[in-house]
């Protein structure tokens, strides 16, 4: 194709109006254009790199979409004149304290300016409070929504909230504020955000420890924990929980703790209110060993991880006594001991020399407390016993081995008594008996130290009598406080009812949960007939069971107080099989209860009751066997 060609197609390519044939003809020239046009047509900056035909598509489609928007968005301006809203004209500012004591009331003041064009609606604030944040009354504050309403175009608006914030020194607490509104004629809701972070200048509760510096190992101790409210509101369902350090031997507490051994419910403190916990205990350990102490007060969470407001800690020396002394019950050194009535108990004396050099003229004096104890019962081994001041002495001229004791050298001195048979209470003052045993070893040293000194060391320990329950179960039938009806001796398919009696008494301790459970057999019916008819009895039909709830049994109950008794009616109707036996009315009598002084249950038994009325005083021999 020549340029001639060439131009005459270039004019008719852009020609308005053609006929059929020209177009066909003009067709037919346009698929003799070669593929490649001349350098010529083409820009200079693309003579050397020419685009495929693909890529050109795009770009002019891209170069398309691209106008469009930006028409689009002249547009929109234009005709939307200045009602566009953005949160970047919306201004959040909150004004409070940048420290505050823990417990202490803080304000916050948020002031919210509208910047925009166009009123804003239905804003609410948002507060999201960090974790144990309160408000004035003490109730959990974790979320807070305040109604702010319409804000106009160039309005300011102010909202104030209060929270108190516990938590220990130093902790830093974030508050999220959130601004959420909507626009006119829009359910859509918009969102700002704010975040206010203040720091905890001191803790919400003070704690300290009343401890010894030095301890002597193995010897008890009173740890002693006040827990003082800083706070300028009521803080409520608190706990504190105790770490003790290795070695450490819990024994007692005052108040008990409600979880094992270091966890106690607090409950609800007002401000400047005081909480004491008094916690005896020993600690084993090495000479000079280091044992740290801590303490923490706060708020229990589902998982029952303590959240703090307030810690202390401290640490004690342990420091081994130069002449130690330990007392053996029945061999065993434990610090809670519990005795029977009528029991045998060995004690013994055990000593040991902690000093570099020996000890001489050692002396070990006991003095045995209460009177528990069968004093006619005491025997000694290698000493006396002094009954005017019921004291128990060794000494050298009765025990060779205490006139000198050497390094690390090690010795005992024993007795033996019994508990008495039987206790009973003479007033409801005289209960929760014990035995006391205080003992003490002194010898001279004779080291630089303790040169012609007197080293003394003393020890103590309580021996908790365990009080007895006397289970009393009989059956009747002449007497008690029902009459009874039927043939006696009972007889084949006739019924005879009975009178069943139970009682419980003669304690000398204070008893707990107290209940006594039995079975009726399956040819005994149960009449419904207790007396007093006020009485906690069930009876269940599909198991024959019985139980009597009895609950709280004072010490004295049986001598001083009246004894717990409980009457009921059951009948019962022989079969032929039962003919000249005694058959059982009431099986597997059983009396539980907890001792509430030495913190042990107690059980007492009772096989059966049959029809053997012995303990019905107009009761024959040959009324007892089932006749035909």
């Amino acid at each position: 194709m020549d340029s001639n060609d060439l131009e005459k197609l270039k004019e008719r390519l852009y020609k308005k109006e053609e006929t059929f044939q020209e177009r066909q003809k003009r067709t037919k020239i346009r698929q003799e254009i070669p593929e490649e046009l001349p350098s010529s047509w083409l820009p200079e900056e693309e003579k050397e790199k020419k685009l495929p035909k693909s890529m050109k598509n795009i770009l002019i489609a891209s170069v398309i979409i691209l106008s469009l928007v930006l028409l689009g968005g002249i547009l929109y301006f234009a005709l939307s004149g200045t009602n566009i809203i953005s949160s970047r004209n919306i201004d959040i500012e909150i004004k409070g304290p940048s420290s505050i004591e823990a417990g202490k009331l803080a304000s916050f003041s948020v002031f919210i300016e509208n910047k925009n064009k166009t009123a804003i609606e239905m804003a609410d604030l948002i507060f999201e409070f960090p974790e144990n944040t309160f408000s004035r009354n003490g109730d959990s504050l974790f979320r807070q929504r305040i109604s702010v309403g319409k804000i106009n175009p160039g309005e300011n608006i102010k909202k104030i909230t209060e929270a108190v914030f516990f938590g220990l020194g130093e902790e830093e607490k974030t508050i999220n504020i959130t601004l959420e509104y909507r626009l006119t004629d829009s359910n859509a809701i918009f969102a700002k955000e704010e975040d206010y972070t203040l720091k905890l200048s001191a803790p919400s509760f003070g704690l300290s420890f009343s401890l010894p510096k030095e301890i002597n190992s193995k010897q008890e101790f009173i740890l002693k924990i006040e827990a003082v409210s800083n706070s300028e509101t009521i803080a409520k369902n608190l706990s504190l929980q105790v770490n003790y350090p290795a070695g450490f031997q819990f024994i007692d507490a005052d108040p008990k703790p409600a979880s094992g051994n270091n966890i106690w419910f607090a409950g609800d403190i007002a401000p400047l209110q005081k909480k004491e916990i008094s916690i005896k205990g020993f600690v084993e350990g090495q000479d000079l060993e280091e044992k740290a102490f801590g303490a923490s007060v706060g708020v229990l969470d589902d998982n029952g991880v303590l959240r703090p407001f307030g810690t202390v800690s401290e640490i004690a020396v342990l420091k081994k006594v130069p002449l130690n002394l330990s007392i053996f019950i029945n061999g065993q050194d434990f610090k809670k001991n519990v005795a029977q009535s009528g029991e045998q108990l060995r004690i013994d004396l055990q000593w040991l020399n902690n000093l570099t050099t020996h000890l001489r003229d050692a002396k070990i004096e006991l003095e045995i407390k209460g009177r528990a104890q069968n004093e006619q019962s005491i025997s000694v081994s290698q000493g006396f016993y002094r009954t005017l001041d019921k004291k128990i002495i060794w000494n050298t001229s009765s025990m060779p081995d205490l006139a000198s004791i050497d390094i690390g050298e090690t010795g005992r001195a024993q007795i033996s008594f019994s508990i008495n048979d039987s206790q009973s209470l003479a007033n409801l003052n005289d209960k929760n008996l014990s035995i006391i045993l205080d003992a003490r070893i002194s010898g001279i040293g004779t080291s630089e130290q303790f040169e012609n000194q007197e080293i003394l060391t003393a020890v103590s320990k309580e021996i908790k009598i365990a009080s007895n329950l006397q289970l009393t179960a009989i059956a009747l039938y002449y007497t008690g406080p029902f009459k009874n009806s039927g043939p006696l001796p009972p007889k084949v398919d006739k019924e005879t009812t009975y009178t069943m009696l139970w009682s419980l008494g003669g304690n000398t301790n204070d008893f707990s949960d107290a209940r006594i459970s039995a079975f009726l057999p399956s040819y005994v019916r149960w009449l419904n007939v207790v007396s007093p008819s006020e009485t906690d009895i069930k009876f269940n039909e599909r198991d024959g069971a019985i139980v009597w709830n009895i609950g709280n049994i004072p010490a004295g109950t049986g001598t001083v107080l009246p004894s717990k008794e409980i009457a009921f009616q059951v009948g019962f109707i022989p079969s032929l099989s039962q003919a000249g036996s005694s058959p059982i009315l009431v099986d597997k009598l059983e009396a539980e209860a907890d001792d509430d002084f030495t913190e042990q249950s107690f059980t007492a038994k009772i096989s059966s009751l049959d029809t053997m009325l012995n303990y019905d005083e107009r009761f024959k021999y040959d009324e007892g066997k089932v006749i035909k």
